[in-house]
């Protein structure tokens, strides 16, 4: 029987059941308070609905899993019980099951009716055969249900896709065929000696072929013949030359030629306008005659064919412009209609028809360009079309039916117009969906569409009107393919042709600059284009751009072999002057190790890399780096090869003869001297005088250039210093440039010594210079340095690095020049010299007439291939070099070599010239080193005298300061330029430091990941190094300022296109939350649309998540929040209106006229929403103050302060004022706002949940001007308390603004009050009551001195705690989390703290508290303080021992009615669960079982760091964890969360933050929420306490006042943020000895990468960590761990906010560059690293 278990299924059963429960409990709950006549409570209803959308949910998954197994017919209706969809996906698996068995049996039945064409081969099969026939036995009588593993099946089956494929794709599946197959089965299906029974017309033919059967010797030699031709030809076409003949005769009788065909039937056949080509077709001629004629409209024109069938002109144009092929131009039409009717008309290669009715021609393929277009060689040549070739086909021999004709024009019209529509609406990733689902099956294109974010599939049948979508939605069964119809040749496409309409790629003629330009446009590169675009410029010997463009290729992070090998072999075959690999030399080990990886490339590129080959062993046969190489001579005539042959059959002839000439007569001479072919001494002793006089000056002119140390732009402690000591003027090999310069012969012998002892072969004769000696010496340089100069801690220089370059070139540059001059200094006089000198001069003169007959071939015009051409050029290269080194000139310079591009400003090159890599960018789309040569290959070179103004002309972008490059085209003629690089530097910084700005406030907002921001910064610090150098260092960098100018503006460019592709998924997103039915019509969408709208994406994510998890809208906190009105602009803007009334009433009462004046002031100075708020502000007027010494003072004060939003007990008089004081005080007995609530309207907690028992309220009488009030509050009054001032009278603006400067400023420990004029009661009483208390603070708080922040520690204040909304709904959900960790001083305390206080709620039953004392305790002091607070609550009366007496006792208590709910929050617990590991976490059983028993009414919640979070690695694998859920990660605030806590308190303090300043609080805050208190605080507090020196009095007229970047600096100075921040990083770290010694060994790592130059912008794996541990540090703790725990113990520091991952690399970083500052300098991490080692300090 077929399996039809469905585990995925059951789960979500199960889980369905289980919350069914639920919701049937709820329901229980809420009926029986109905019963009771009670209505439900809040909470009742809220679990009912809260459980009911999860058993929806539960449903919608359990549907969505029918939905994807079952078809339209056998999915139940929506809204079918659970049952009923168990039952159909039961039922559909079985009979999908059934399905896949009868296809199985149809295939074994296939294979079973196989046949052979040689008996032989029929009987090596037959045993597969009947292994299968008993399967299919097993199969039919229901004894087998499964056969994916059955071999025979499998083997079945490749052996019918072999016997059914095209030649080509034979041997491609050979592999396959041979895990299954014995070899002469193989070998029969490529011969295609095998053939289905069921084919019985080619079974028939094929047997007459063969009348007798052959023995299988035979047939397999059959074989291998037609497989050998097969490889070494062309494939025969599909459709040969006869078959086609034989089709046009068939389709003649039925529809005849239009001579012989009746009135009656004329009508309904054409014929083409055109004769059709009848020759047998080719590839070449297809590409000669075709392609290269009418390269650009043919690359689209043939591959449409194959996917329209036949189509119009117009149609074929347009068609290419919707597949993004043609540019919609006149022009372009004009040229596409051209092309057709020649490709029609003069070639014969398309049927061309006249449409009726109609001046259009339509076109289709004709069995010629068919056959051409089956050929292996076209097919799978993607470079030669722009679109893939479809099998939607019309062949026409030369008629075609009007039907046909008809039909497929107008399928075709549909199928246009329905692109054209879509290309309109959708965007371009969905267009190119819509593309590639483009097939044609049963007469009609089948073509999916979006409706919504959903893609559906229809028809396009033409049944819609025009205009509509012209298309039916239909619900697709599988395609039956029909027989062939009756027209002259047609092939409907089969359903897998998907492909057919993906773009292929595209390639220009022979053109580097116009394909460089077309690549710079490209959003993707392969390495494939790459390479093309190397060799077009090698072709046009662009070596100095094909050299650095193939550079960027093979330093690739993911570049292949095949890259490096092109590389060494172009670098060696053109002998260029340019880094090499280091194996790579004039050897025969490196020539053997170039060919066999040459070996394994194919096609043109092959042939290209032989020709480097050849050319590569003529230089090293004739000089070799190696003495008396046998090896080398011995084969040196091989790498001459036949593959070299095939494409370069001139130039092997006169190669080959050069390579057997120097592996005989060379080796022979060369060996009787120092065998070194023509070495630097044969060459010297072979020329004359004059020569040698040039050469020895050429010579010492060099050593004159090379005696000063090199500069180097790599930034690495000590690599100056080493150089100094390798090369500079005091080393031994400076003083030897020194004699040379001066050409001081006498002292050649020991300069001879020092350089072969040191640098050469022991075993040479010559001055041969061996690697291993030059690394050992850099070695050596290295170390020396290292133990004279503490500073240097990097303890090697890495092979390949960019520093182990710049030493190795340096040397051998320098050691080249002195053994050149020693060759000429001291001519040999040896008699062996003498003897062979005329055997040398032989081989001289006729190697100079071959070179001269291969100049000549190679630089003669070529119709080959670009690959060829380009080969011809390297073998020129490698000519000119051999040419040079026998005129006595030492090699090109890299800077000589290079010299092209120092007039183009794309590139970046070092000091010396040579191009630049920064591994760094490879990781940037668009800025990739690659695309910095294709802009140079695309910019035209610019002469030098341009150049030169340009540096110095302020309105050149491309040159202006590039003062780099005027260093390398001047020299040492460079102008004084000391001002103008500190001027540019200058500039520099301050654009950097913008751009800087602009990420961080890209970050803030969520347009970019905080990983970005720091890869980003990463990249510009070492790239602004540089350019710009090092602060202190001189000339350490390159000082091409505006190219570093560009180099800001493509990195701003790749920041909006990151940020556009952040906008384009948040659209998405929303669009799926819209579409989805659960979250219809929710408020909060406004809320989104809102925050997108403002480009505030990490609020926008926020409201998603939120609403993800049920929150429909805002609470009303954050939806006054974001609404909340600016009270203080609004009464700014209308103030002076409102003084003029007050002033004009001064006399009389306030409450006689305020109402009255405000309407007359009209709508623009009144706020209220109804009447109903204007009567209220009637009589809250009504209880303004009058006058002083009345009884009626308290009543009204009452009133007054009850109506603004206190909740008042008693008011009461509290001192007397002295005689004739024009002031009352009261004491004011109120009732603090409640804590634990979920929302508070505003921050002020001193008015709020913290304000004292008792609030002074001070009554100003009579008061005329702002020096009496300054005057009672400041000698007369010393309040303490909060105080508000009811002032009687009527302040100006200027008299506030002198109120603010005197007040403002005075931190002196005054408290602070709250002012209230009539100007400000005019203000407040246009206001709705719910606003007027927001609207008073907001208006006063400015004029006071006030802080609102906390100093960073200790509780925060309710109303102060913003942010965290997500995280406070799942501690506060029942269900929620019970496991909570994160880092140290992010906030846990404060959160636990406030989610009790939400659920606190005694008056309910519902009870919870937070114990905090159990940091560093066991179980027993959470026992104890948990019966503290049980006790406290009044919950036991009883103490209990343990933890499971205490849970049993809970329980009990749930059971006995004696709460409802009780939630305890357990803080810093990980010294409680490292005792808990012990038992493999069984103490926490007795917590889990008490959350069960109440379902979960009693609940803990644990809460801690390190420990808690390595919960999460094992919970999977502990039973007793996972019934605690999983655990709750507290980050740092999000971005959004981090703007609220600074945004909202400053804006009631009257400060308006810069989004630039906020962003620089939050990421020097870490968004830490105690730091960002703390630094918060301290702002506010500087500010005010400068206040009259930052604000003069034009700055108070713009209130709020706004933060400076002066001020936010004051702050920094004096507070540091960053020693704050790294005590909290290292707190976290230093939780765990593990934690720390891995971050050490990371920081040691990066910053050995940093020293070395290298890359670590993605950082290390776990096992690139553990492998440098064992390499360099054997740190024990770091050995012990297996891979697997080390990344877990990585991934936990990454939950801690410690690290950050890269999930595609698995590698792993610091979250932020700073903390390498934090855990040490380079000593102090290596003294950690030592004393993990336990070497005491010692060195690892």
């Amino acid at each position: 029987m077929v399996s039809c278990e469905i585990p995925e299924f059951e789960r979500l059963l199960e889980e369905f059941s289980r919350c069914a429960n639920k919701v049937r409990t709820c329901t229980e709950v809420i009926l029986r308070c109905v019963d009771e006549g009670c209505v439900p409570d809040q909470e009742s209803i809220f679990s009912f609905q809260n459980e009911l959308g999860l058993l929806q949910k539960q449903y919608d998954e359990m549907y969505a899993m029918a939905e994807e197994m079952l078809t339209g017919g056998d999915l139940p209706a929506i809204g079918a019980s659970v049952q009923t969809l168990k039952a159909a996906i039961i039922n559909g698996k079985r009979q999908q099951a059934q399905r896949a068995l009868e296809d199985a049996k149809k295939e074994l039945e296939r294979f079973v009716s196989v046949k052979a064409l040689a008996v032989d081969l029929a009987e090596e099969l037959r045993p597969y055969q009947e292994r299968a026939q008993a399967l299919l036995t097993a199969v039919s009588n229901d004894d087998i249900c499964d056969l994916g593993g059955s071999e025979i099946f499998n083997g079945s089956k490749v052996f019918l896709n072999a016997l059914q494929a095209e030649k080509a794709a034979k041997w491609l599946l050979i592999k396959e065929i041979r895990q299954y197959f014995s070899e002469s089965i193989g070998l029969g299906l490529m011969g295609d000696m095998y053939y289905l029974d069921e084919e019985p017309d080619q079974a028939e033919e094929e047997t007459e072929l063969t009348d007798t059967p052959v023995s299988v010797d035979e047939s397999a030699q059959n074989i291998v013949e037609t497989a050998e031709s097969a490889l070494e030809q062309e494939l025969p076409a599909t459709i040969s030359q006869k078959a086609a003949d034989e089709f046009c005769t068939e389709q003649t009788e039925l529809h005849p030629e239009t001579d012989f065909v009746n009135a009656e039937t004329a009508d309904d056949v054409y014929t083409s306008c055109f004769a059709i080509k009848q020759d047998t077709p080719t590839a070449k001629n297809f590409r000669s005659d075709m392609i290269k004629k009418y390269p650009e409209e043919a690359r689209m024109i043939f591959p449409l064919l194959t996917n329209l069938g036949m189509a119009t002109n117009e149609q074929i144009f347009a068609f290419g412009v919707v597949m993004n092929c043609f540019e919609d131009t006149d022009a372009i039409r004009d040229k596409v209609h051209h092309s057709l009717d020649k490709l029609a008309r003069e070639k014969g290669v398309l049927a061309a028809f006249t449409v009726p009715g109609s001046e259009e021609t339509a076109y289709c393929l004709t069995p010629y360009s068919r056959g051409c277009l089956q050929k292996d060689a076209i097919r799978s040549d993607r470079k030669l079309f722009y679109l893939s070739l479809g099998k939607h086909e019309v062949i026409s021999a030369g008629t075609i039916s009007r039907s046909v004709l008809e039909q497929e024009l107008k399928n075709n019209a549909l199928l246009l117009e329905h692109l054209q529509k879509e290309r309109e609406r959708l965007n371009v990733i969905e267009f190119k969906k819509v593309q590639s689902s483009i097939r044609y099956a049963d007469g009609m294109y089948h073509v999916n569409t979006f409706q919504g974010s959903q893609m559906l599939p229809c028809v396009l049948n033409g049944a819609a009107p025009v205009g509509d979508a012209l298309s039916e939605l239909v619900q697709e069964e599988p395609v039956q393919e029909e027989s062939a119809q009756e027209e002259p040749v047609q092939e409907t496409t089969s359903q897998e042709t998907a492909e057919n309409w993906e773009l292929a790629e595209k390639y220009p003629a022979d053109n580097a600059e116009e394909y460089a330009a077309q690549l710079c446009k490209k959003k993707k590169l392969n390495t494939e284009q790459l390479v093309h675009e190397a060799v077009l410029l090698m072709a046009e010997d662009r070596h100095a751009e094909a050299a650095a463009l193939l550079d960027t290729v093979r330093k690739a992070p993911k570049a292949e072999p095949a890259q490096e090998t092109l590389y060494a072999a172009y670098v060696m075959g053109a002998d260029l002057p340019v880094s090499r690999p280091v194996w790579l030399n004039r050897t025969n080990n490196a020539l053997v190790q170039l060919q066999s990886r040459i070996a394994n490339e194919t096609g043109e590129l092959c042939g290209l890399q032989e020709a480097m080959l050849a050319s590569a062993a003529l230089q090293t046969l004739l000089f070799p780096d190696m003495a008396y190489n046998h090896d080398l001579y011995n084969t040196g005539s091989f790498y001459v090869g036949s593959e070299f042959e095939a494409n370069y059959p001139e130039e092997y002839t006169v190669m080959r003869r050069i390579a057997e000439m120097l592996s005989h007569d060379l080796k022979e001479s060369s060996f009787k001297v120092d065998g070194l072919g023509f070495s630097d001494l044969v060459i010297s002793n072979l020329t004359n005088d004059n020569d040698r006089e040039r050469h020895a000056r050429f010579i010492w002119e060099k050593a004159r250039e090379l005696e000063q140390t090199p500069k180097s732009t790599v930034r690495i402690t000590g690599l100056e210093t080493c150089l100094q000591r390798m090369v500079g003027p005091t080393s031994l090999l400076g003083k030897a440039l020194s004699s040379v310069r001066r050409n001081e012969v006498d002292k050649a012998d020991a300069i001879r010594q020092f350089i072969k002892s040191t640098f050469c072969d022991d075993n040479a004769t010559a001055c041969m210079v061996e690697q291993k000696k030059v690394e050992q010496y850099i070695d050596d340089m290295w170390d020396e340095t290292r133990a004279k100069d503490k500073a240097v801690k990097l303890r090697h220089l890495n092979n390949d690095s960019p520093a182990r370059n710049v030493c190795d070139k340096a040397l051998k540059d320098r050691i080249e020049v002195v053994t050149k001059w020693l060759s000429i200094s001291m001519e040999t006089t040896d008699a062996v010299f003498s003897q062979c000198k005329e055997q040398f001069d032989s081989i001289l003169d006729r190697l100079d007439t071959a070179l001269t007959e291969l100049e000549g071939i190679v630089s003669s015009p070529a119709e080959a291939s670009i690959y060829v051409r380009a080969g011809k050029r390297v073998i020129a290269a490698g000519i000119a070099a051999i040419r040079k080194r026998f005129e006595g000139r030492t090699a090109q310079s890299a800077r000589e070599f290079f010299k092209p591009l120092f007039c183009k400003p794309c590139i970046l090159v070092d000091r010396d010239g040579t191009p630049v890599v920064f591994p760094e960018l490879y990781h940037l789309r668009t800025m990739e080193p690659w695309m910095e040569v294709l802009r140079s290959v695309c910019t035209p070179q610019e002469p030098v005298e341009k150049i030169l103004a340009g540096v110095v002309d302020f309105n050149n972008a491309l040159w202006y300061r590039n003062y780099g490059r005027e260093q390398l085209i001047l020299g040492e003629n460079v102008p004084d330029r000391t001002d103008d690089l500190k001027n540019a530097k200058a500039v520099a910084v301050k654009k950097t430091d913008e751009f800087k700005g602009k990420v961080r406030l890209a970050r803030a907002y969520g347009k970019v990941q905080e990983s970005l921001m720091e890869t980003l910064f990463n990249i510009l610090d070492r790239v602004f190094a540089f350019f710009c150098g090092e602060d202190g260092e001189k000339d350490s960098g390159v000082y091409d300022f505006a190219r570093y100018q560009t180099f800001l503006t493509e990195m701003d460019d790749y920041l909006t296109a990151a940020i556009s592709i952040s906008a384009a998924e948040l659209r998405k997103r929303i669009d799926v939350l819209k579409a989805n039915p659960k979250y219809a019509e929710a408020e909060i969408f406004e809320n989104i649309k809102q925050a997108l709208n403002e480009g505030n994406f990490v609020r926008v994510e926020s409201y998603m998540n939120r609403l993800e998890s049920g929150e429909r809208e805002l609470p009303d906190s954050e939806r006054v929040e974001d609404s909340e009105q600016d009270f203080l602009r609004m009464f700014l803007r209308g103030e002076d209106q409102y003084y003029k009334v007050c002033i004009g009433r001064s006399g009389d009462s306030f409450s006689n006229w305020a109402i009255r004046e405000l309407q007359k002031m009209g709508r623009a100075h009144t706020h209220w929403t109804s009447n109903n708020e204007q009567g209220k502000a009637e009589k809250w007027v009504a209880s303004w103050i009058r006058r002083k010494d009345t009884l009626e003072t308290p009543g009204l004060l009452r009133s007054f302060l009850t109506m603004l939003g206190f909740n008042v007990e008693r008011v009461s008089p509290k001192l007397a004022a002295r005689p004739g004081a024009p002031y009352e005080v009261y004491s004011v007995s109120v009732v603090r706002t409640p804590s634990g609530l979920k929302d508070y309207r505003h921050p002020v907690y001193k008015y709020g949940t913290d304000l004292t028992k008792t609030m002074n309220v001070v009554c100003l009488f009579g008061c005329k001007g702002v020096s009496t009030l300054i005057n009672v509050l400041t000698n007369d009054l010393q309040l303490n308390g909060p105080t508000i001032v009811m002032m009687d009278g009527s302040l100006s603006a200027t008299d506030r603004k002198k109120v603010s400067a005197k007040f403002k400023s005075d931190t002196s420990g005054q408290s602070p009050f709250l002012l209230i004029d009539r100007v400000l009661m005019l203000f407040l009483a246009s206001l709705d009551e719910g606003d007027r208390l927001c609207a008073m603070l907001k208006c006063t708080l400015p004029f006071t001195f006030e802080t609102l922040y906390t100093n960073g520690t200790g509780p925060v204040p309710d109303e102060m705690f913003i942010g965290r909304a997500l995280e406070l709904r799942e501690l506060t959900d029942h269900n929620g989390p019970s496991l909570v960790y994160g880092g140290r001083q992010l906030g846990k305390t404060a959160l636990l703290n406030r989610a009790s206080k939400i659920l606190h709620d005694p008056e309910k039953k519902q009870y919870s508290f937070c114990c905090i004392e159990v940091k560093d305790c066991k179980s027993d002091a959470l026992v104890r303080e948990m019966n503290q607070n049980l006790r406290g609550l009044g919950l036991i009366d009883t103490v209990y021992d343990s933890v499971p007496e205490l849970c049993n006792g809970l329980k009990e208590l749930y059971d006995n009615g004696k709460y409802d709910r009780l939630t305890i929050f357990v803080d810093e617990v990980d010294e409680l669960f490292n005792e808990y590991k012990q038992d493999d976490y069984k103490s926490l059983r007795p917590f889990v079982t008490l959350m069960e028993a109440t379902r979960r009414h009693a609940r803990i919640v644990f809460a801690g760091t390190h420990n808690v979070a390595a919960t999460e690695a094992v919970m999977k694998k502990n039973n007793n964890l996972l019934h605690l859920g999983q655990p709750l990660c507290i980050e740092p605030l999000s971005t959004d969360d981090a703007s609220r806590l600074i945004r909202r308190p400053m804006s009631y303090l009257g400060f308006d933050i810069g989004q630039q300043q906020m962003e620089l609080i939050i990421s020097n805050t870490n968004s830490y929420p105690g730091l960002i208190h703390m630094f918060c605080s301290s702002l506010v507090r500087s500010v005010c306490e400068n206040f009259n020196d930052y604000y003069d009095e034009a700055d108070r007229d713009m209130l709020p006042y706004k933060i400076s970047d002066e001020q936010m600096k004051a702050v920094f100075q004096k507070r540091d943020i960053r020693k704050e921040i790294g005590i909290r990083v290292m707190a976290t770290i230093e939780l765990n000895k593990r934690y720390h010694v891995v971050a050490s060994l990371l920081a040691y790592m990066i910053r050995e990468q940093q020293e070395s130059a290298g890359t670590y912008l993605y950082g290390f794996s776990a096992r690139e960590i553990a492998d440098y541990n064992t390499r360099e540090l054997k740190i024990p703790m770091i050995s012990a761990l297996p891979e697997t725990d080390m990344e877990a113990l990585l991934d936990e520091m990454v939950r801690l906010g410690i690290l950050w991952k890269n999930e595609e690399t698995r590698q792993f970083r610091f979250k932020q560059s700073d903390f390498l500052e934090y855990i040490g300098d380079s000593d102090k991490v290596f003294n950690t690293l030592c004393e993990a080692c336990g070497d005491g300090g010692n060195e690892a």
